[in-house]
Protein backbone atom coordinates (compact mmCIF):
# COMPACT_ATOMS: atom_id res chain seq x y z
CA UNK A 1 0.00 0.00 0.00
CA UNK A 2 1.59 3.26 -1.31
CA UNK A 3 0.05 6.63 -0.63
CA UNK A 4 -0.09 9.98 -1.93
CA UNK A 5 3.58 10.82 -0.67
CA UNK A 6 5.83 10.45 -4.25
CA UNK A 7 3.15 13.06 -5.81
CA UNK A 8 2.78 15.50 -2.95
CA UNK A 9 6.57 15.77 -2.75
CA UNK A 10 7.26 16.06 -6.16
CA UNK A 11 6.70 20.01 -6.34
CA UNK A 12 8.48 20.18 -2.61
CA UNK A 13 11.41 18.41 -4.30
CA UNK A 14 11.80 20.56 -7.98
CA UNK A 15 11.13 23.87 -5.32
CA UNK A 16 13.96 22.83 -3.16
CA UNK A 17 15.98 21.95 -5.92
CA UNK A 18 15.80 25.16 -7.61
CA UNK A 19 16.32 26.88 -4.30
CA UNK A 20 19.31 25.64 -3.12
CA UNK A 21 20.61 25.84 -6.83
CA UNK A 22 20.29 29.62 -6.51
CA UNK A 23 21.48 29.82 -2.56
CA UNK A 24 24.24 27.97 -4.08
CA UNK A 25 25.26 30.30 -6.62
CA UNK A 26 24.04 33.39 -5.13
CA UNK A 27 25.15 33.14 -1.92
CA UNK A 28 25.59 34.72 0.44
CA UNK A 29 22.36 36.63 -1.50
CA UNK A 30 19.82 34.09 0.10
CA UNK A 31 21.27 33.77 3.50
CA UNK A 32 18.94 34.81 7.01
CA UNK A 33 21.28 36.95 8.89
CA UNK A 34 19.23 38.81 11.27
CA UNK A 35 20.13 36.35 13.98
CA UNK A 36 23.33 33.90 14.51
CA UNK A 37 23.45 31.20 12.93
CA UNK A 38 23.57 28.75 15.94
CA UNK A 39 19.71 30.38 16.67
CA UNK A 40 19.32 28.98 13.42
CA UNK A 41 20.71 25.75 14.06
CA UNK A 42 19.32 24.68 17.33
CA UNK A 43 15.91 26.29 16.08
CA UNK A 44 15.94 24.07 12.90
CA UNK A 45 17.43 21.07 14.75
CA UNK A 46 14.43 21.30 17.24
CA UNK A 47 11.53 21.03 14.43
CA UNK A 48 13.99 18.99 12.72
CA UNK A 49 14.03 16.30 15.31
CA UNK A 50 10.28 16.44 16.90
CA UNK A 51 9.51 15.68 12.87
CA UNK A 52 11.67 12.47 12.70
CA UNK A 53 10.73 11.16 16.39
CA UNK A 54 6.48 11.91 14.99
CA UNK A 55 7.49 10.36 11.97
CA UNK A 56 8.97 7.77 13.15
CA UNK A 57 6.22 6.80 15.93
CA UNK A 58 3.48 7.42 12.82
CA UNK A 59 5.81 4.40 11.09
CA UNK A 60 5.60 2.21 13.42
CA UNK A 61 1.79 2.28 14.33
CA UNK A 62 0.94 1.97 10.23
CA UNK A 63 3.49 -1.01 10.00
CA UNK A 64 1.93 -2.80 12.40
CA UNK A 65 -1.32 -1.88 11.24
CA UNK A 66 -0.23 -2.94 7.39
CA UNK A 67 1.03 -6.22 8.50
CA UNK A 68 -2.66 -6.79 10.48
CA UNK A 69 -4.40 -5.41 7.43
CA UNK A 70 -6.73 -3.15 9.59
CA UNK A 71 -7.26 0.68 9.74
CA UNK A 72 -4.80 2.22 11.80
CA UNK A 73 -6.89 5.00 14.48
CA UNK A 74 -4.34 4.46 17.65
CA UNK A 75 -1.03 6.30 18.28
CA UNK A 76 -0.64 9.38 16.75
CA UNK A 77 -3.60 8.18 14.14
CA UNK A 78 -6.18 9.09 16.89
CA UNK A 79 -5.14 12.78 16.36
CA UNK A 80 -4.59 12.82 13.07
CA UNK A 81 -5.79 10.94 10.14
CA UNK A 82 -2.05 11.84 8.38
CA UNK A 83 0.69 11.92 10.93
CA UNK A 84 3.61 10.78 8.53
CA UNK A 85 2.45 13.68 6.52
CA UNK A 86 2.27 16.13 9.13
CA UNK A 87 5.33 15.31 10.91
CA UNK A 88 7.11 16.37 7.36
CA UNK A 89 4.76 19.33 6.43
CA UNK A 90 5.08 20.80 9.98
CA UNK A 91 8.28 19.90 11.48
CA UNK A 92 10.80 18.33 9.12
CA UNK A 93 10.44 20.34 6.50
CA UNK A 94 10.64 23.90 8.21
CA UNK A 95 13.71 22.82 10.26
CA UNK A 96 15.56 22.20 7.07
CA UNK A 97 14.32 25.51 5.53
CA UNK A 98 15.63 27.05 9.45
CA UNK A 99 18.50 25.08 9.47
CA UNK A 100 19.44 26.09 5.89
CA UNK A 101 18.91 29.53 6.69
CA UNK A 102 18.17 30.28 3.32
CA UNK A 103 15.67 32.64 3.20
CA UNK A 104 14.17 31.21 -0.20
CA UNK A 105 13.34 27.58 1.70
CA UNK A 106 11.02 29.42 3.98
CA UNK A 107 7.89 28.71 1.60
CA UNK A 108 8.68 25.31 1.66
CA UNK A 109 5.92 24.39 4.32
CA UNK A 110 3.41 26.19 2.49
CA UNK A 111 4.23 24.69 -0.83
CA UNK A 112 4.04 21.49 0.85
CA UNK A 113 1.03 22.11 2.75
CA UNK A 114 -1.05 23.16 -0.22
CA UNK A 115 0.41 20.59 -2.38
CA UNK A 116 -0.79 17.53 -0.20
CA UNK A 117 -3.90 19.10 0.12
CA UNK A 118 -4.86 18.60 -3.30
CA UNK A 119 -3.34 15.18 -3.09
CA UNK A 120 -5.29 13.84 0.15
CA UNK A 121 -8.71 13.52 -1.72
CA UNK A 122 -7.43 10.70 -3.41
CA UNK A 123 -5.46 8.86 -0.32
CA UNK A 124 -9.09 9.20 1.63
CA UNK A 125 -10.71 7.99 -1.12
CA UNK A 126 -8.10 4.92 -1.55
CA UNK A 127 -8.66 4.38 2.33
CA UNK A 128 -12.40 4.68 2.27
CA UNK A 129 -12.53 1.51 -0.82
CA UNK A 130 -10.57 -0.32 1.27
CA UNK A 131 -11.98 0.20 5.01
CA UNK A 132 -15.24 1.52 3.89
CA UNK A 133 -17.65 2.63 6.74
CA UNK A 134 -14.99 2.17 9.45
CA UNK A 135 -12.45 5.21 7.59
CA UNK A 136 -15.54 7.40 6.87
CA UNK A 137 -16.44 7.04 10.66
CA UNK A 138 -12.86 7.79 11.49
CA UNK A 139 -12.33 10.51 8.53
CA UNK A 140 -15.83 11.97 10.43
CA UNK A 141 -13.90 12.10 13.27
CA UNK A 142 -10.57 12.98 13.17
CA UNK A 143 -8.79 15.93 11.29
CA UNK A 144 -6.54 15.57 8.80
CA UNK A 145 -2.96 17.04 9.72
CA UNK A 146 -3.42 19.15 12.46
CA UNK A 147 -5.48 18.74 15.54
CA UNK A 148 -7.07 21.78 16.21
CA UNK A 149 -7.60 22.71 12.26
CA UNK A 150 -11.04 21.88 10.95
CA UNK A 151 -10.74 19.50 7.63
Amino acid sequence: MMGVGPKWALPVGGYFAVALGLHAGLHPRFVMSFAPAWAFTTVGAVLLGVGVVLYASAWVSLRRGLREGRLVTSGLYRIVRHPLYASAVFFTIPGVAVISRCWLLLPMPLLAYVSLRICLPAEDERLRKEFGEEYLRYREKTPALWPACAR
